[in-house]
């Protein structure tokens, strides 16, 4: 999968802040605008942004995980790390939790 997945894309109803609770991110810092609302924090040595709408209930939207890389541009996962936050996210996501590029 190295190469093609930017982002890990899942739906709970969760809130942000517990969802990076759980995923246990380090350093984490959280702010929204008038359509999205997003954390970021670090997890060993990369920093994730996860973010979604906060204009529908949490459950009708896919919350998007992506790595924060230079001048903002995203960044492609390791299998390391996919299997990681993947397998993380089993633990409390009901749902399927896809990798891939999410089209939002």
């Amino acid at each position: 999968m190295t190469g093609e997945v930017r982002d890990i894309w899942f739906r709970s109803t969760l809130s942000l802040a517990e969802i990076t609770r759980r995923l246990g991110l380090q350093d984490v810092t959280a702010d929204s605008e008038n359509y999205w609302e997003w954390v970021i924090g670090t997890l060993g040595d990369v920093t994730l942004d996860i973010t979604r709408t906060h204009t529908r209930r949490r459950w009708q939207v896919d919350t998007v995980i992506f790595l924060t890389g230079d001048e903002g541009n995203h960044r492609e996962f390791s299998d390391v790390l996919i299997a990681d936050i993947v397998g993380r996210l089993h633990s409390f996501v009901r749902g399927s939790v896809l990798c891939g590029r999410s089209e939002n």
